[in-house]
């Protein structure tokens, strides 16, 4: 990863996405794409499907029902321990899990190549711990 994101960035950018002026959005869209691209992720990293919907593959995208009552959404954030050593417990129990794509097995696998090789950041350990509460809640 070369730069970190940093959300207040990527929600002013996405913000400027609605102006009238189209010079504005074009820019605002070239920066966004840069800022994610330099941080090394894509849009399936920083999009997350309803979390209350049957297991979905990472490349799997979900329309979301933004009708529900605010008493139905669940609990908003997940509380990252900040405990790295996790990780690989956590990749290994996704990889337990039941219906998993091939494509799914093979990116999980990728981070354990990446976690040996000493070739993750906070951000990719957040993002596992994501995955995986975000996941077991749909089962």
């Amino acid at each position: 990863m070369n730069e970190a994101l940093q959300r207040d960035t990527v929600i002013d950018l996405l913000n400027k996405l609605g102006s009238e002026q189209d010079d504005d959005v074009l820019a605002a869209a070239r920066d966004l794409h840069a800022q994610i691209t330099n941080a090394g992720l894509n849009w399936q990293d920083l999009l997350v499907g309803d979390e209350t919907a049957a297991p979905i593959e990472p490349a799997t995208v979900e329309s979301i029902d933004d009708t529900e009552d605010e008493e139905d959404t669940p609990e908003p954030a997940t509380r990252f321990t900040g405990d790295e050593s996790e990780t690989p417990v956590l990749i290994d129990k996704l990889l337990a899990r039941e219906g998993n794509s091939a494509e799914f097995r093979a990116e999980l696998e990728e981070y354990k190549t990446d976690l040996a090789k000493g070739n993750f950041e906070p951000s990719d350990h957040r993002y596992i711990q994501a995955l995986s509460a975000r996941l077991s809640k749909s089962r």
